[in-house]
Parts: C-alpha cells; structure tokens; sequence
C-alpha cells in the first residue's frame, strides 16, 4: 500500500489534467464515503460500504489510465540505447544519477553510452560507481573491464572481465577477456576465449579469426567475412582514434584491408 501511494505521488505531476482533476474528485468522495462509514447510523452503512468499494474501483481505473502511456526510465533508456540514440539516454539516466536515485541496471547503461559516445573518463567514472556500489554484478563489472580495454588498460581490463565471467556474465564476454590477452601478448591465454563465438556476431568471428591468423594458428579469413565484419572495427576506430586501443584497432583494420587486396 506504501508502495502505490509512493508511486501516484511521483507519477501524479505527470499525469493529463482530466487525469488529475478525477483522481482528486475520487479520492475526495473516498473520503467522504469512509467518514459516512464511521458516522452513518448502522442500517446506513451497507451503503456507504458499497459506495466505498466502487470509489476505490474508480480511483484504480483512474491510476491505471493515467498511466498507460508512462515508462519506466531504465526501459525508456534501454530503448533509446538499442536505437543508438545516445543522447536521449543520458537525459534520462544522468538527472537520476545526479539526484541520487540511480541503482546498479541505471549507472551501468549510463557508463556504457558513455563509451559509446567516447567520452571514457566519464564512462569510467560512472561504471566504477556502480562496481562499487554491488561489486559482483557481472553486468557493471563487464562494462568496467570493457571501458578499461578500450582505454588501453588491457591487464587490469581483462581482470575485470574474467570477475565478470566468473560472477555469471554470458559466454560472449569470453571474446572481450581474449582481445585483452592478445593485445597483451599472451598468446597461448588468448587463443583459449576466441573459440565458439556464435556466427550471428560477424564482427567478433572476423577479428577472433584474423587473431588466429595472426598468431599462426589459422589460415587469413575470406573475403566475405571481412567484408560482412570490418564496418564494425572502422567504427571502432574512430570511436576511440585517441587511444593505445584505437591505435591496436587501426593496424588490425589496416592488415585486413591488405588481405582483401592481396586477393584481387
């Protein structure tokens, strides 16, 4: 009960004004029901109950209407981050952060669209508060190691990758724990997490067989996977131009594009 006189005391400001006029107009005859309950004679109140019971059946189909169009800031964000509507993200997620309201799921989103739009220092920023705030979450702990990697922080970024794989991420984050090692020179640790990547992730299934090829353990990818796969590190590269990282990712997409040319 708490719980949803919380919740109308928050959503209430936002609520359509034919909304908010009929809520009070119901939660005045509420009131005024209840009191007739107390105060009725006793071959009255049967009436006033029943008025009582139809007002609180009114006043939910108010709440209800009022807000069907309303969604919950994490979804509203989740939504615009797969839209790749970054911007819109932040509006939502950073006044929750900067008001104190903002759990783990929140400051994790926000730190992730940080990156996205490659401003690592404030993507380090947020996910370390959130790392810090539940610190065996695998999905902040993930996208701490991430921003650390793409910093060029490859040994401190792949042990927040592997804490995150430990503490249940999914069995693609293996990739990210392989591309650290590998741009760390650790070879024979790299190869074991470039294996089993789902072949819907062209980009990954491109680089962790490029890396192979590079290490002397495959034969260079075709033409079509690098083709389907490379838009993705371009990306990448540009995004991150200004680090170690963005660096890494230039000479592998350098070296790719050679590959297409030796075979013309």
């Amino acid at each position: 009960m708490l719980f949803m006189i919380r919740r109308i005391w928050r959503d209430f400001p936002g609520w359509e004004r034919p909304a908010q006029i009929s809520f009070l107009l119901a939660l005045l005859l509420l009131v005024t029901a209840f009191v007739m309950v107390l105060i009725a004679p006793q071959e009255e109140r049967v009436r006033f109950l029943i008025a009582f019971g139809a007002l609180m059946l009114v006043s939910q189909g108010i709440v209800l209407w009022a807000n069907r169009g309303m969604v919950a800031p994490i979804t509203q964000a989740q939504r615009a981050y797969m839209r790749g509507a970054f911007d819109e993200v932040l509006k939502v997620l950073e006044p929750l952060r900067q008001s104190g309201n903002a759990d783990i799921t929140h400051l994790t989103l926000l730190g992730n669209t940080y990156r996205q739009l490659g401003d690592l220092q404030a993507s380090e920023s947020v996910l370390s508060e959130a790392v810090d705030k539940v610190p065996n979450h695998h999905y902040s702990l993930y996208g701490f190691g991430r921003t650390l990697i793409v910093q060029g922080r490859y040994e401190i970024g792949a042990d927040y990758v592997a804490r995150a794989l430990a503490a249940g991420a999914p069995p693609i984050v293996r990739f990210d724990l392989g591309e650290a090692l590998y741009r760390l020179g650790r070879w024979d640790d790299a190869q074991k997490y470039l294996s089993d990547i789902p072949p819907d992730e062209v980009h990954r299934v491109l680089m962790a067989h490029y890396w192979h090829y590079a290490m002397g353990m495959a034969e260079s990818p075709s033409e079509a996977l690098i083709v389907a796969g490379l838009p993705y590190w371009v990306a990448q590269v540009e995004r991150f131009s200004a680090t170690p990282y963005g660096e890494a990712v230039a000479q592998d997409v350098a070296q790719l594009r050679a590959l297409i040319d030796g075979k013309d």
